[in-house]
């Protein structure tokens, strides 16, 4: 089992039992004919197998061969899951938002809008996020202004228009795009120490726990970096840890929470538990700046009583 599942699962006890997987959400007989495509060796089906290796360019090629026979919406929009996972593991997120916009064209509430390769940690370098053009964000496109705001917001020449924009579709929308649009607009108080109090990240806590698994790796990270922030780092770890352990589609954020939570446990002593979630970090994430960075990164030094409190 890897370490992440074991310290997570430490953390939080019994609570998460089942992890988010978009290309087996629903139910009906969509999904039994896709099960049997699969059995039957198809497109689609070569597609789950080649991802599962990680071939994620051959998954592609074979995704947009079974959207050709794709006989439904709902058949469509799996597939294109299927497909914009693997873009995002590629790391070709403008293909990924193009593919999620015709996600949207056929079904506005759609949980695999919840694919979108929207911004949650604009320190991460240019090549691991999502960059957007001002102009998107007066598009027609709701997927595509929301991933512009979130591109732009913490750039002051655009951050009214970005707020306007999550503003607008948080008001207009329906589930997921209103709370990915909501919680967006978390990461301006996120950061603000000073005028924004740990009871309202409390707030953001709690809000965020009722959310789909779908949509909680954004905010629980944002909760995490607030909390890190006001020095709760027990609290901050287990809101860090919910994208690398049960939702990976963005690799870059999964890291960049599974690195901050070994800061966050390192700080506190438990040294052995961040010594396996580092483990895991260089294992499944190497290829990314987060695990370059804390590899470059000592541990934190502590009070040895500190570490003595660990079991």
């Amino acid at each position: 089992m890897p370490a992440c599942s074991t310290i997570f699962r430490t953390f939080i006890g019994p609570l998460l039992i089942a992890v988010y997987s978009p290309v087996s959400v629903g139910q009906g007989g969509g999904l039994l004919q896709l099960t049997t495509a699969v059995e039957n060796g198809s497109a689609y089906g070569d597609a789950q197998l080649l991802f599962e290796k990680e071939q994620y360019d051959r998954a592609l090629l074979r995704c947009d061969q079974a959207l050709e026979d794709a006989f439904s919406v709902r058949i469509f929009n799996r597939i294109q899951a299927l497909a914009i996972r693997c873009c995002l593991r590629l790391n070709h997120l403008e293909e990924a938002l193009s593919r999620v916009e015709g996600v949207y064209s056929k079904d506005a509430a759609s949980p695999y809008l919840s694919l979108l390769p929207l911004v949650w940690d604009d320190r991460l370098p240019e090549q691991e996020r999502y960059l957007a053009r001002s102009k998107d964000l007066e598009s027609q496109s709701p997927p595509r202004q929301l991933a512009a705001a979130s591109s732009l917001l913490q750039q002051v020449q655009y951050r009214k228009e970005c707020v306007e924009v999550l503003m607008n579709i948080r008001a207009s929308h329906r589930l997921p795009l209103n709370v990915l649009a909501e919680t967006q607009l978390w990461r301006i108080d996120a950061v603000q120490t000073d005028s924004f109090h740990l009871r309202s990240v409390d707030r953001w806590k709690r809000r965020a726990a009722t959310f789909p698994e779908s949509l909680r790796a954004g905010p629980q990270f944002i909760v995490g970096r607030a909390l890190q922030l006001r020095h709760k780092p027990n609290q901050a770890a287990l809101e860090l840890l919910w994208a690398p352990m049960m939702q990976q589609d963005d690799i870059f954020l999964a890291a960049a929470g599974l690195a901050e939570a070994v800061v966050c446990l390192e700080s506190t002593g438990r040294r052995k538990s961040a010594r396996r979630l580092r483990l895991e970090l260089e294992q499944r994430f190497s290829q990314t700046s987060a695990a370059r960075n804390l590899v470059n990164q000592p541990p934190a030094s502590v009070p040895t009583s500190a570490e003595q409190t660990e079991n």
